[in-house]
């Protein structure tokens, strides 16, 4: 484990230094996106110069992803679905409900995908105000949309919307935060009767830094109390929707890694193998971020736990977003690299599906897109068109059989 961390810490380091410098846009002379079904034709999003100092750097990490690209791409294809997230936070506001609306556009009409990720933010089921009405009712009009453009709906309950869009004074007992994910599940399922629901999402979320305050006696939380809330999260699903598809979206061990007097070692192994014995849950989503995530070598190991245990693997919300520092940076034209050696990793190890977690990098890198988003609204980037053509090139060449 703790040759593990050095590593993870070392190429974090190396990551970080990446990003600095002061970084100019240019539009790189590539060809231009073909029109939408619409009639629109994108405009192409200027990617960011590389700085001289940095240019090794860079070339050194492109044939690195080359490298991997080229070991992992395997003989032959499998079927796989493919999907993407659309943003699901604060679509009261007018112009975050129609960027939500611009993505359900993009994932059926341009990219053709199979299904769409939805993290409702769980207070506005449980506030009663009038913020949280309005919430709801744009969220009946981005899923209904998504189901008439004739794309699945997995929603992903818990994880980080739990936490940073509740009261950030207020601190919950374990029993709160089961009561209140557990009644998440049930609102959302007998609503919107998704295709497929994960009824715990990023269970290490509250131990990253700067979030141990939001439970009381956090290290008193073990992997078996996370598993229990998982099976009774998968039943009452069930309960309610028997064809319903129930997983569990696993992250890393991050526990172990920003916590090291955390009393449970290896807790996302230890997860892992409860969860497994649900039955009732069919998909585990084990994801990596960022190569750092594809190179840890733990990640294969887990699938193996998963896949001999009769459980299908889904990549669930992946990203090459390893630190959330790259959106204004030239490093984040590796996103179109990531994107493919994901894809290629995750049919050598034979997933079943694949979510890139980042719609919004498919129109922009820009962090003020929210001001911005009259003006970007049209554009697509280099991440949009990589996930296109890997996506187009597992379908053309695909078998259509089951693994």
């Amino acid at each position: 484990m703790k040759t593990k961390i050095l590593v993870f810490l070392i190429v974090i380091m190396f990551l970080v230094g990446l990003t600095g410098g002061c970084l100019k846009k240019i539009r790189e002379p590539s060809e231009m996106p073909t029109p939408t079904p619409s009639g629109i034709v994108p405009e192409l999003e200027p990617t960011i110069s590389v700085p001289k100092e940095f240019q090794k750097d860079f070339e050194q990490r492109i044939q690195l992803y080359n490298q991997k690209i080229s070991e992992w791409k395997v003989p032959q294809f499998h079927t796989m679905e493919f999907g993407s997230n659309v943003i699901a936070a604060d679509l009261h506001l007018e112009l975050k409900k129609r960027l939500a609306l611009a993505q359900i556009d993009i994932l059926a009409d341009e990219l053709k995908l199979d299904y769409m990720d939805f993290y409702p933010t769980l207070d506005v089921f449980n506030v009663n105000s009038s913020v949280s009405k309005q919430n709801i009712k744009a969220y009946d009009e981005v899923i209904s949309k998504a189901r008439k453009k004739g794309l699945k709906v997995h929603i992903v309950v818990g994880g980080g919307n739990i936490f940073t869009k509740g009261n950030p004074t207020k601190k919950f007992t374990w029993d709160e935060f089961k009561s209140w994910n557990l009644e998440v599940v049930r609102q959302t399922m007998n609503k919107y009767h998704p295709d497929a629901i994960f009824v715990i999402a990023d269970p290490w979320y509250p131990w990253f830094p700067g979030r141990e305050d939001f439970f009381y006696d956090i290290d008193k939380i073990t992997p078996q109390m996370i598993a229990d809330l998982a099976k009774e999260g998968a039943q009452l699903a069930k309960s309610i929707d028997s064809n319903v598809v129930v997983g569990v979206h696993l992250g890393v061990e991050f526990p172990n890694i920003y916590r090291p007097d955390y009393p449970y070692k290896n807790p996302a192994e230890l997860l892992l193998k409860e969860v497994v014995k649900i039955k009732e849950v069919d998909v585990c989503g084990l994801y990596p971020i960022g190569l750092v995530g594809l190179l840890d070598p733990s990640l294969p190991e887990f699938v193996k736990i998963a896949q001999d245990n009769g459980k299908e693997v889904w990549m669930t919300a992946t990203s090459f977003n390893e630190l959330r520092v790259f959106e204004t940076s030239w490093a984040v034209q590796l996103s179109a690299k990531y994107i493919t050696a994901s894809v290629y990793w995750a049919q050598l190890h034979n997933y079943t599906s694949y979510s890139y977690g980042y719609t919004l990098e498919f129109i922009s890198y820009d962090r003020d897109y929210l001001e911005n988003l009259p003006k970007i609204i049209n554009r697509r980037t280099i991440t949009y068109k990589a996930y296109k053509e890997v996506i187009e090139k597992i379908r053309k060449s695909a078998k259509n059989t089951e693994i």
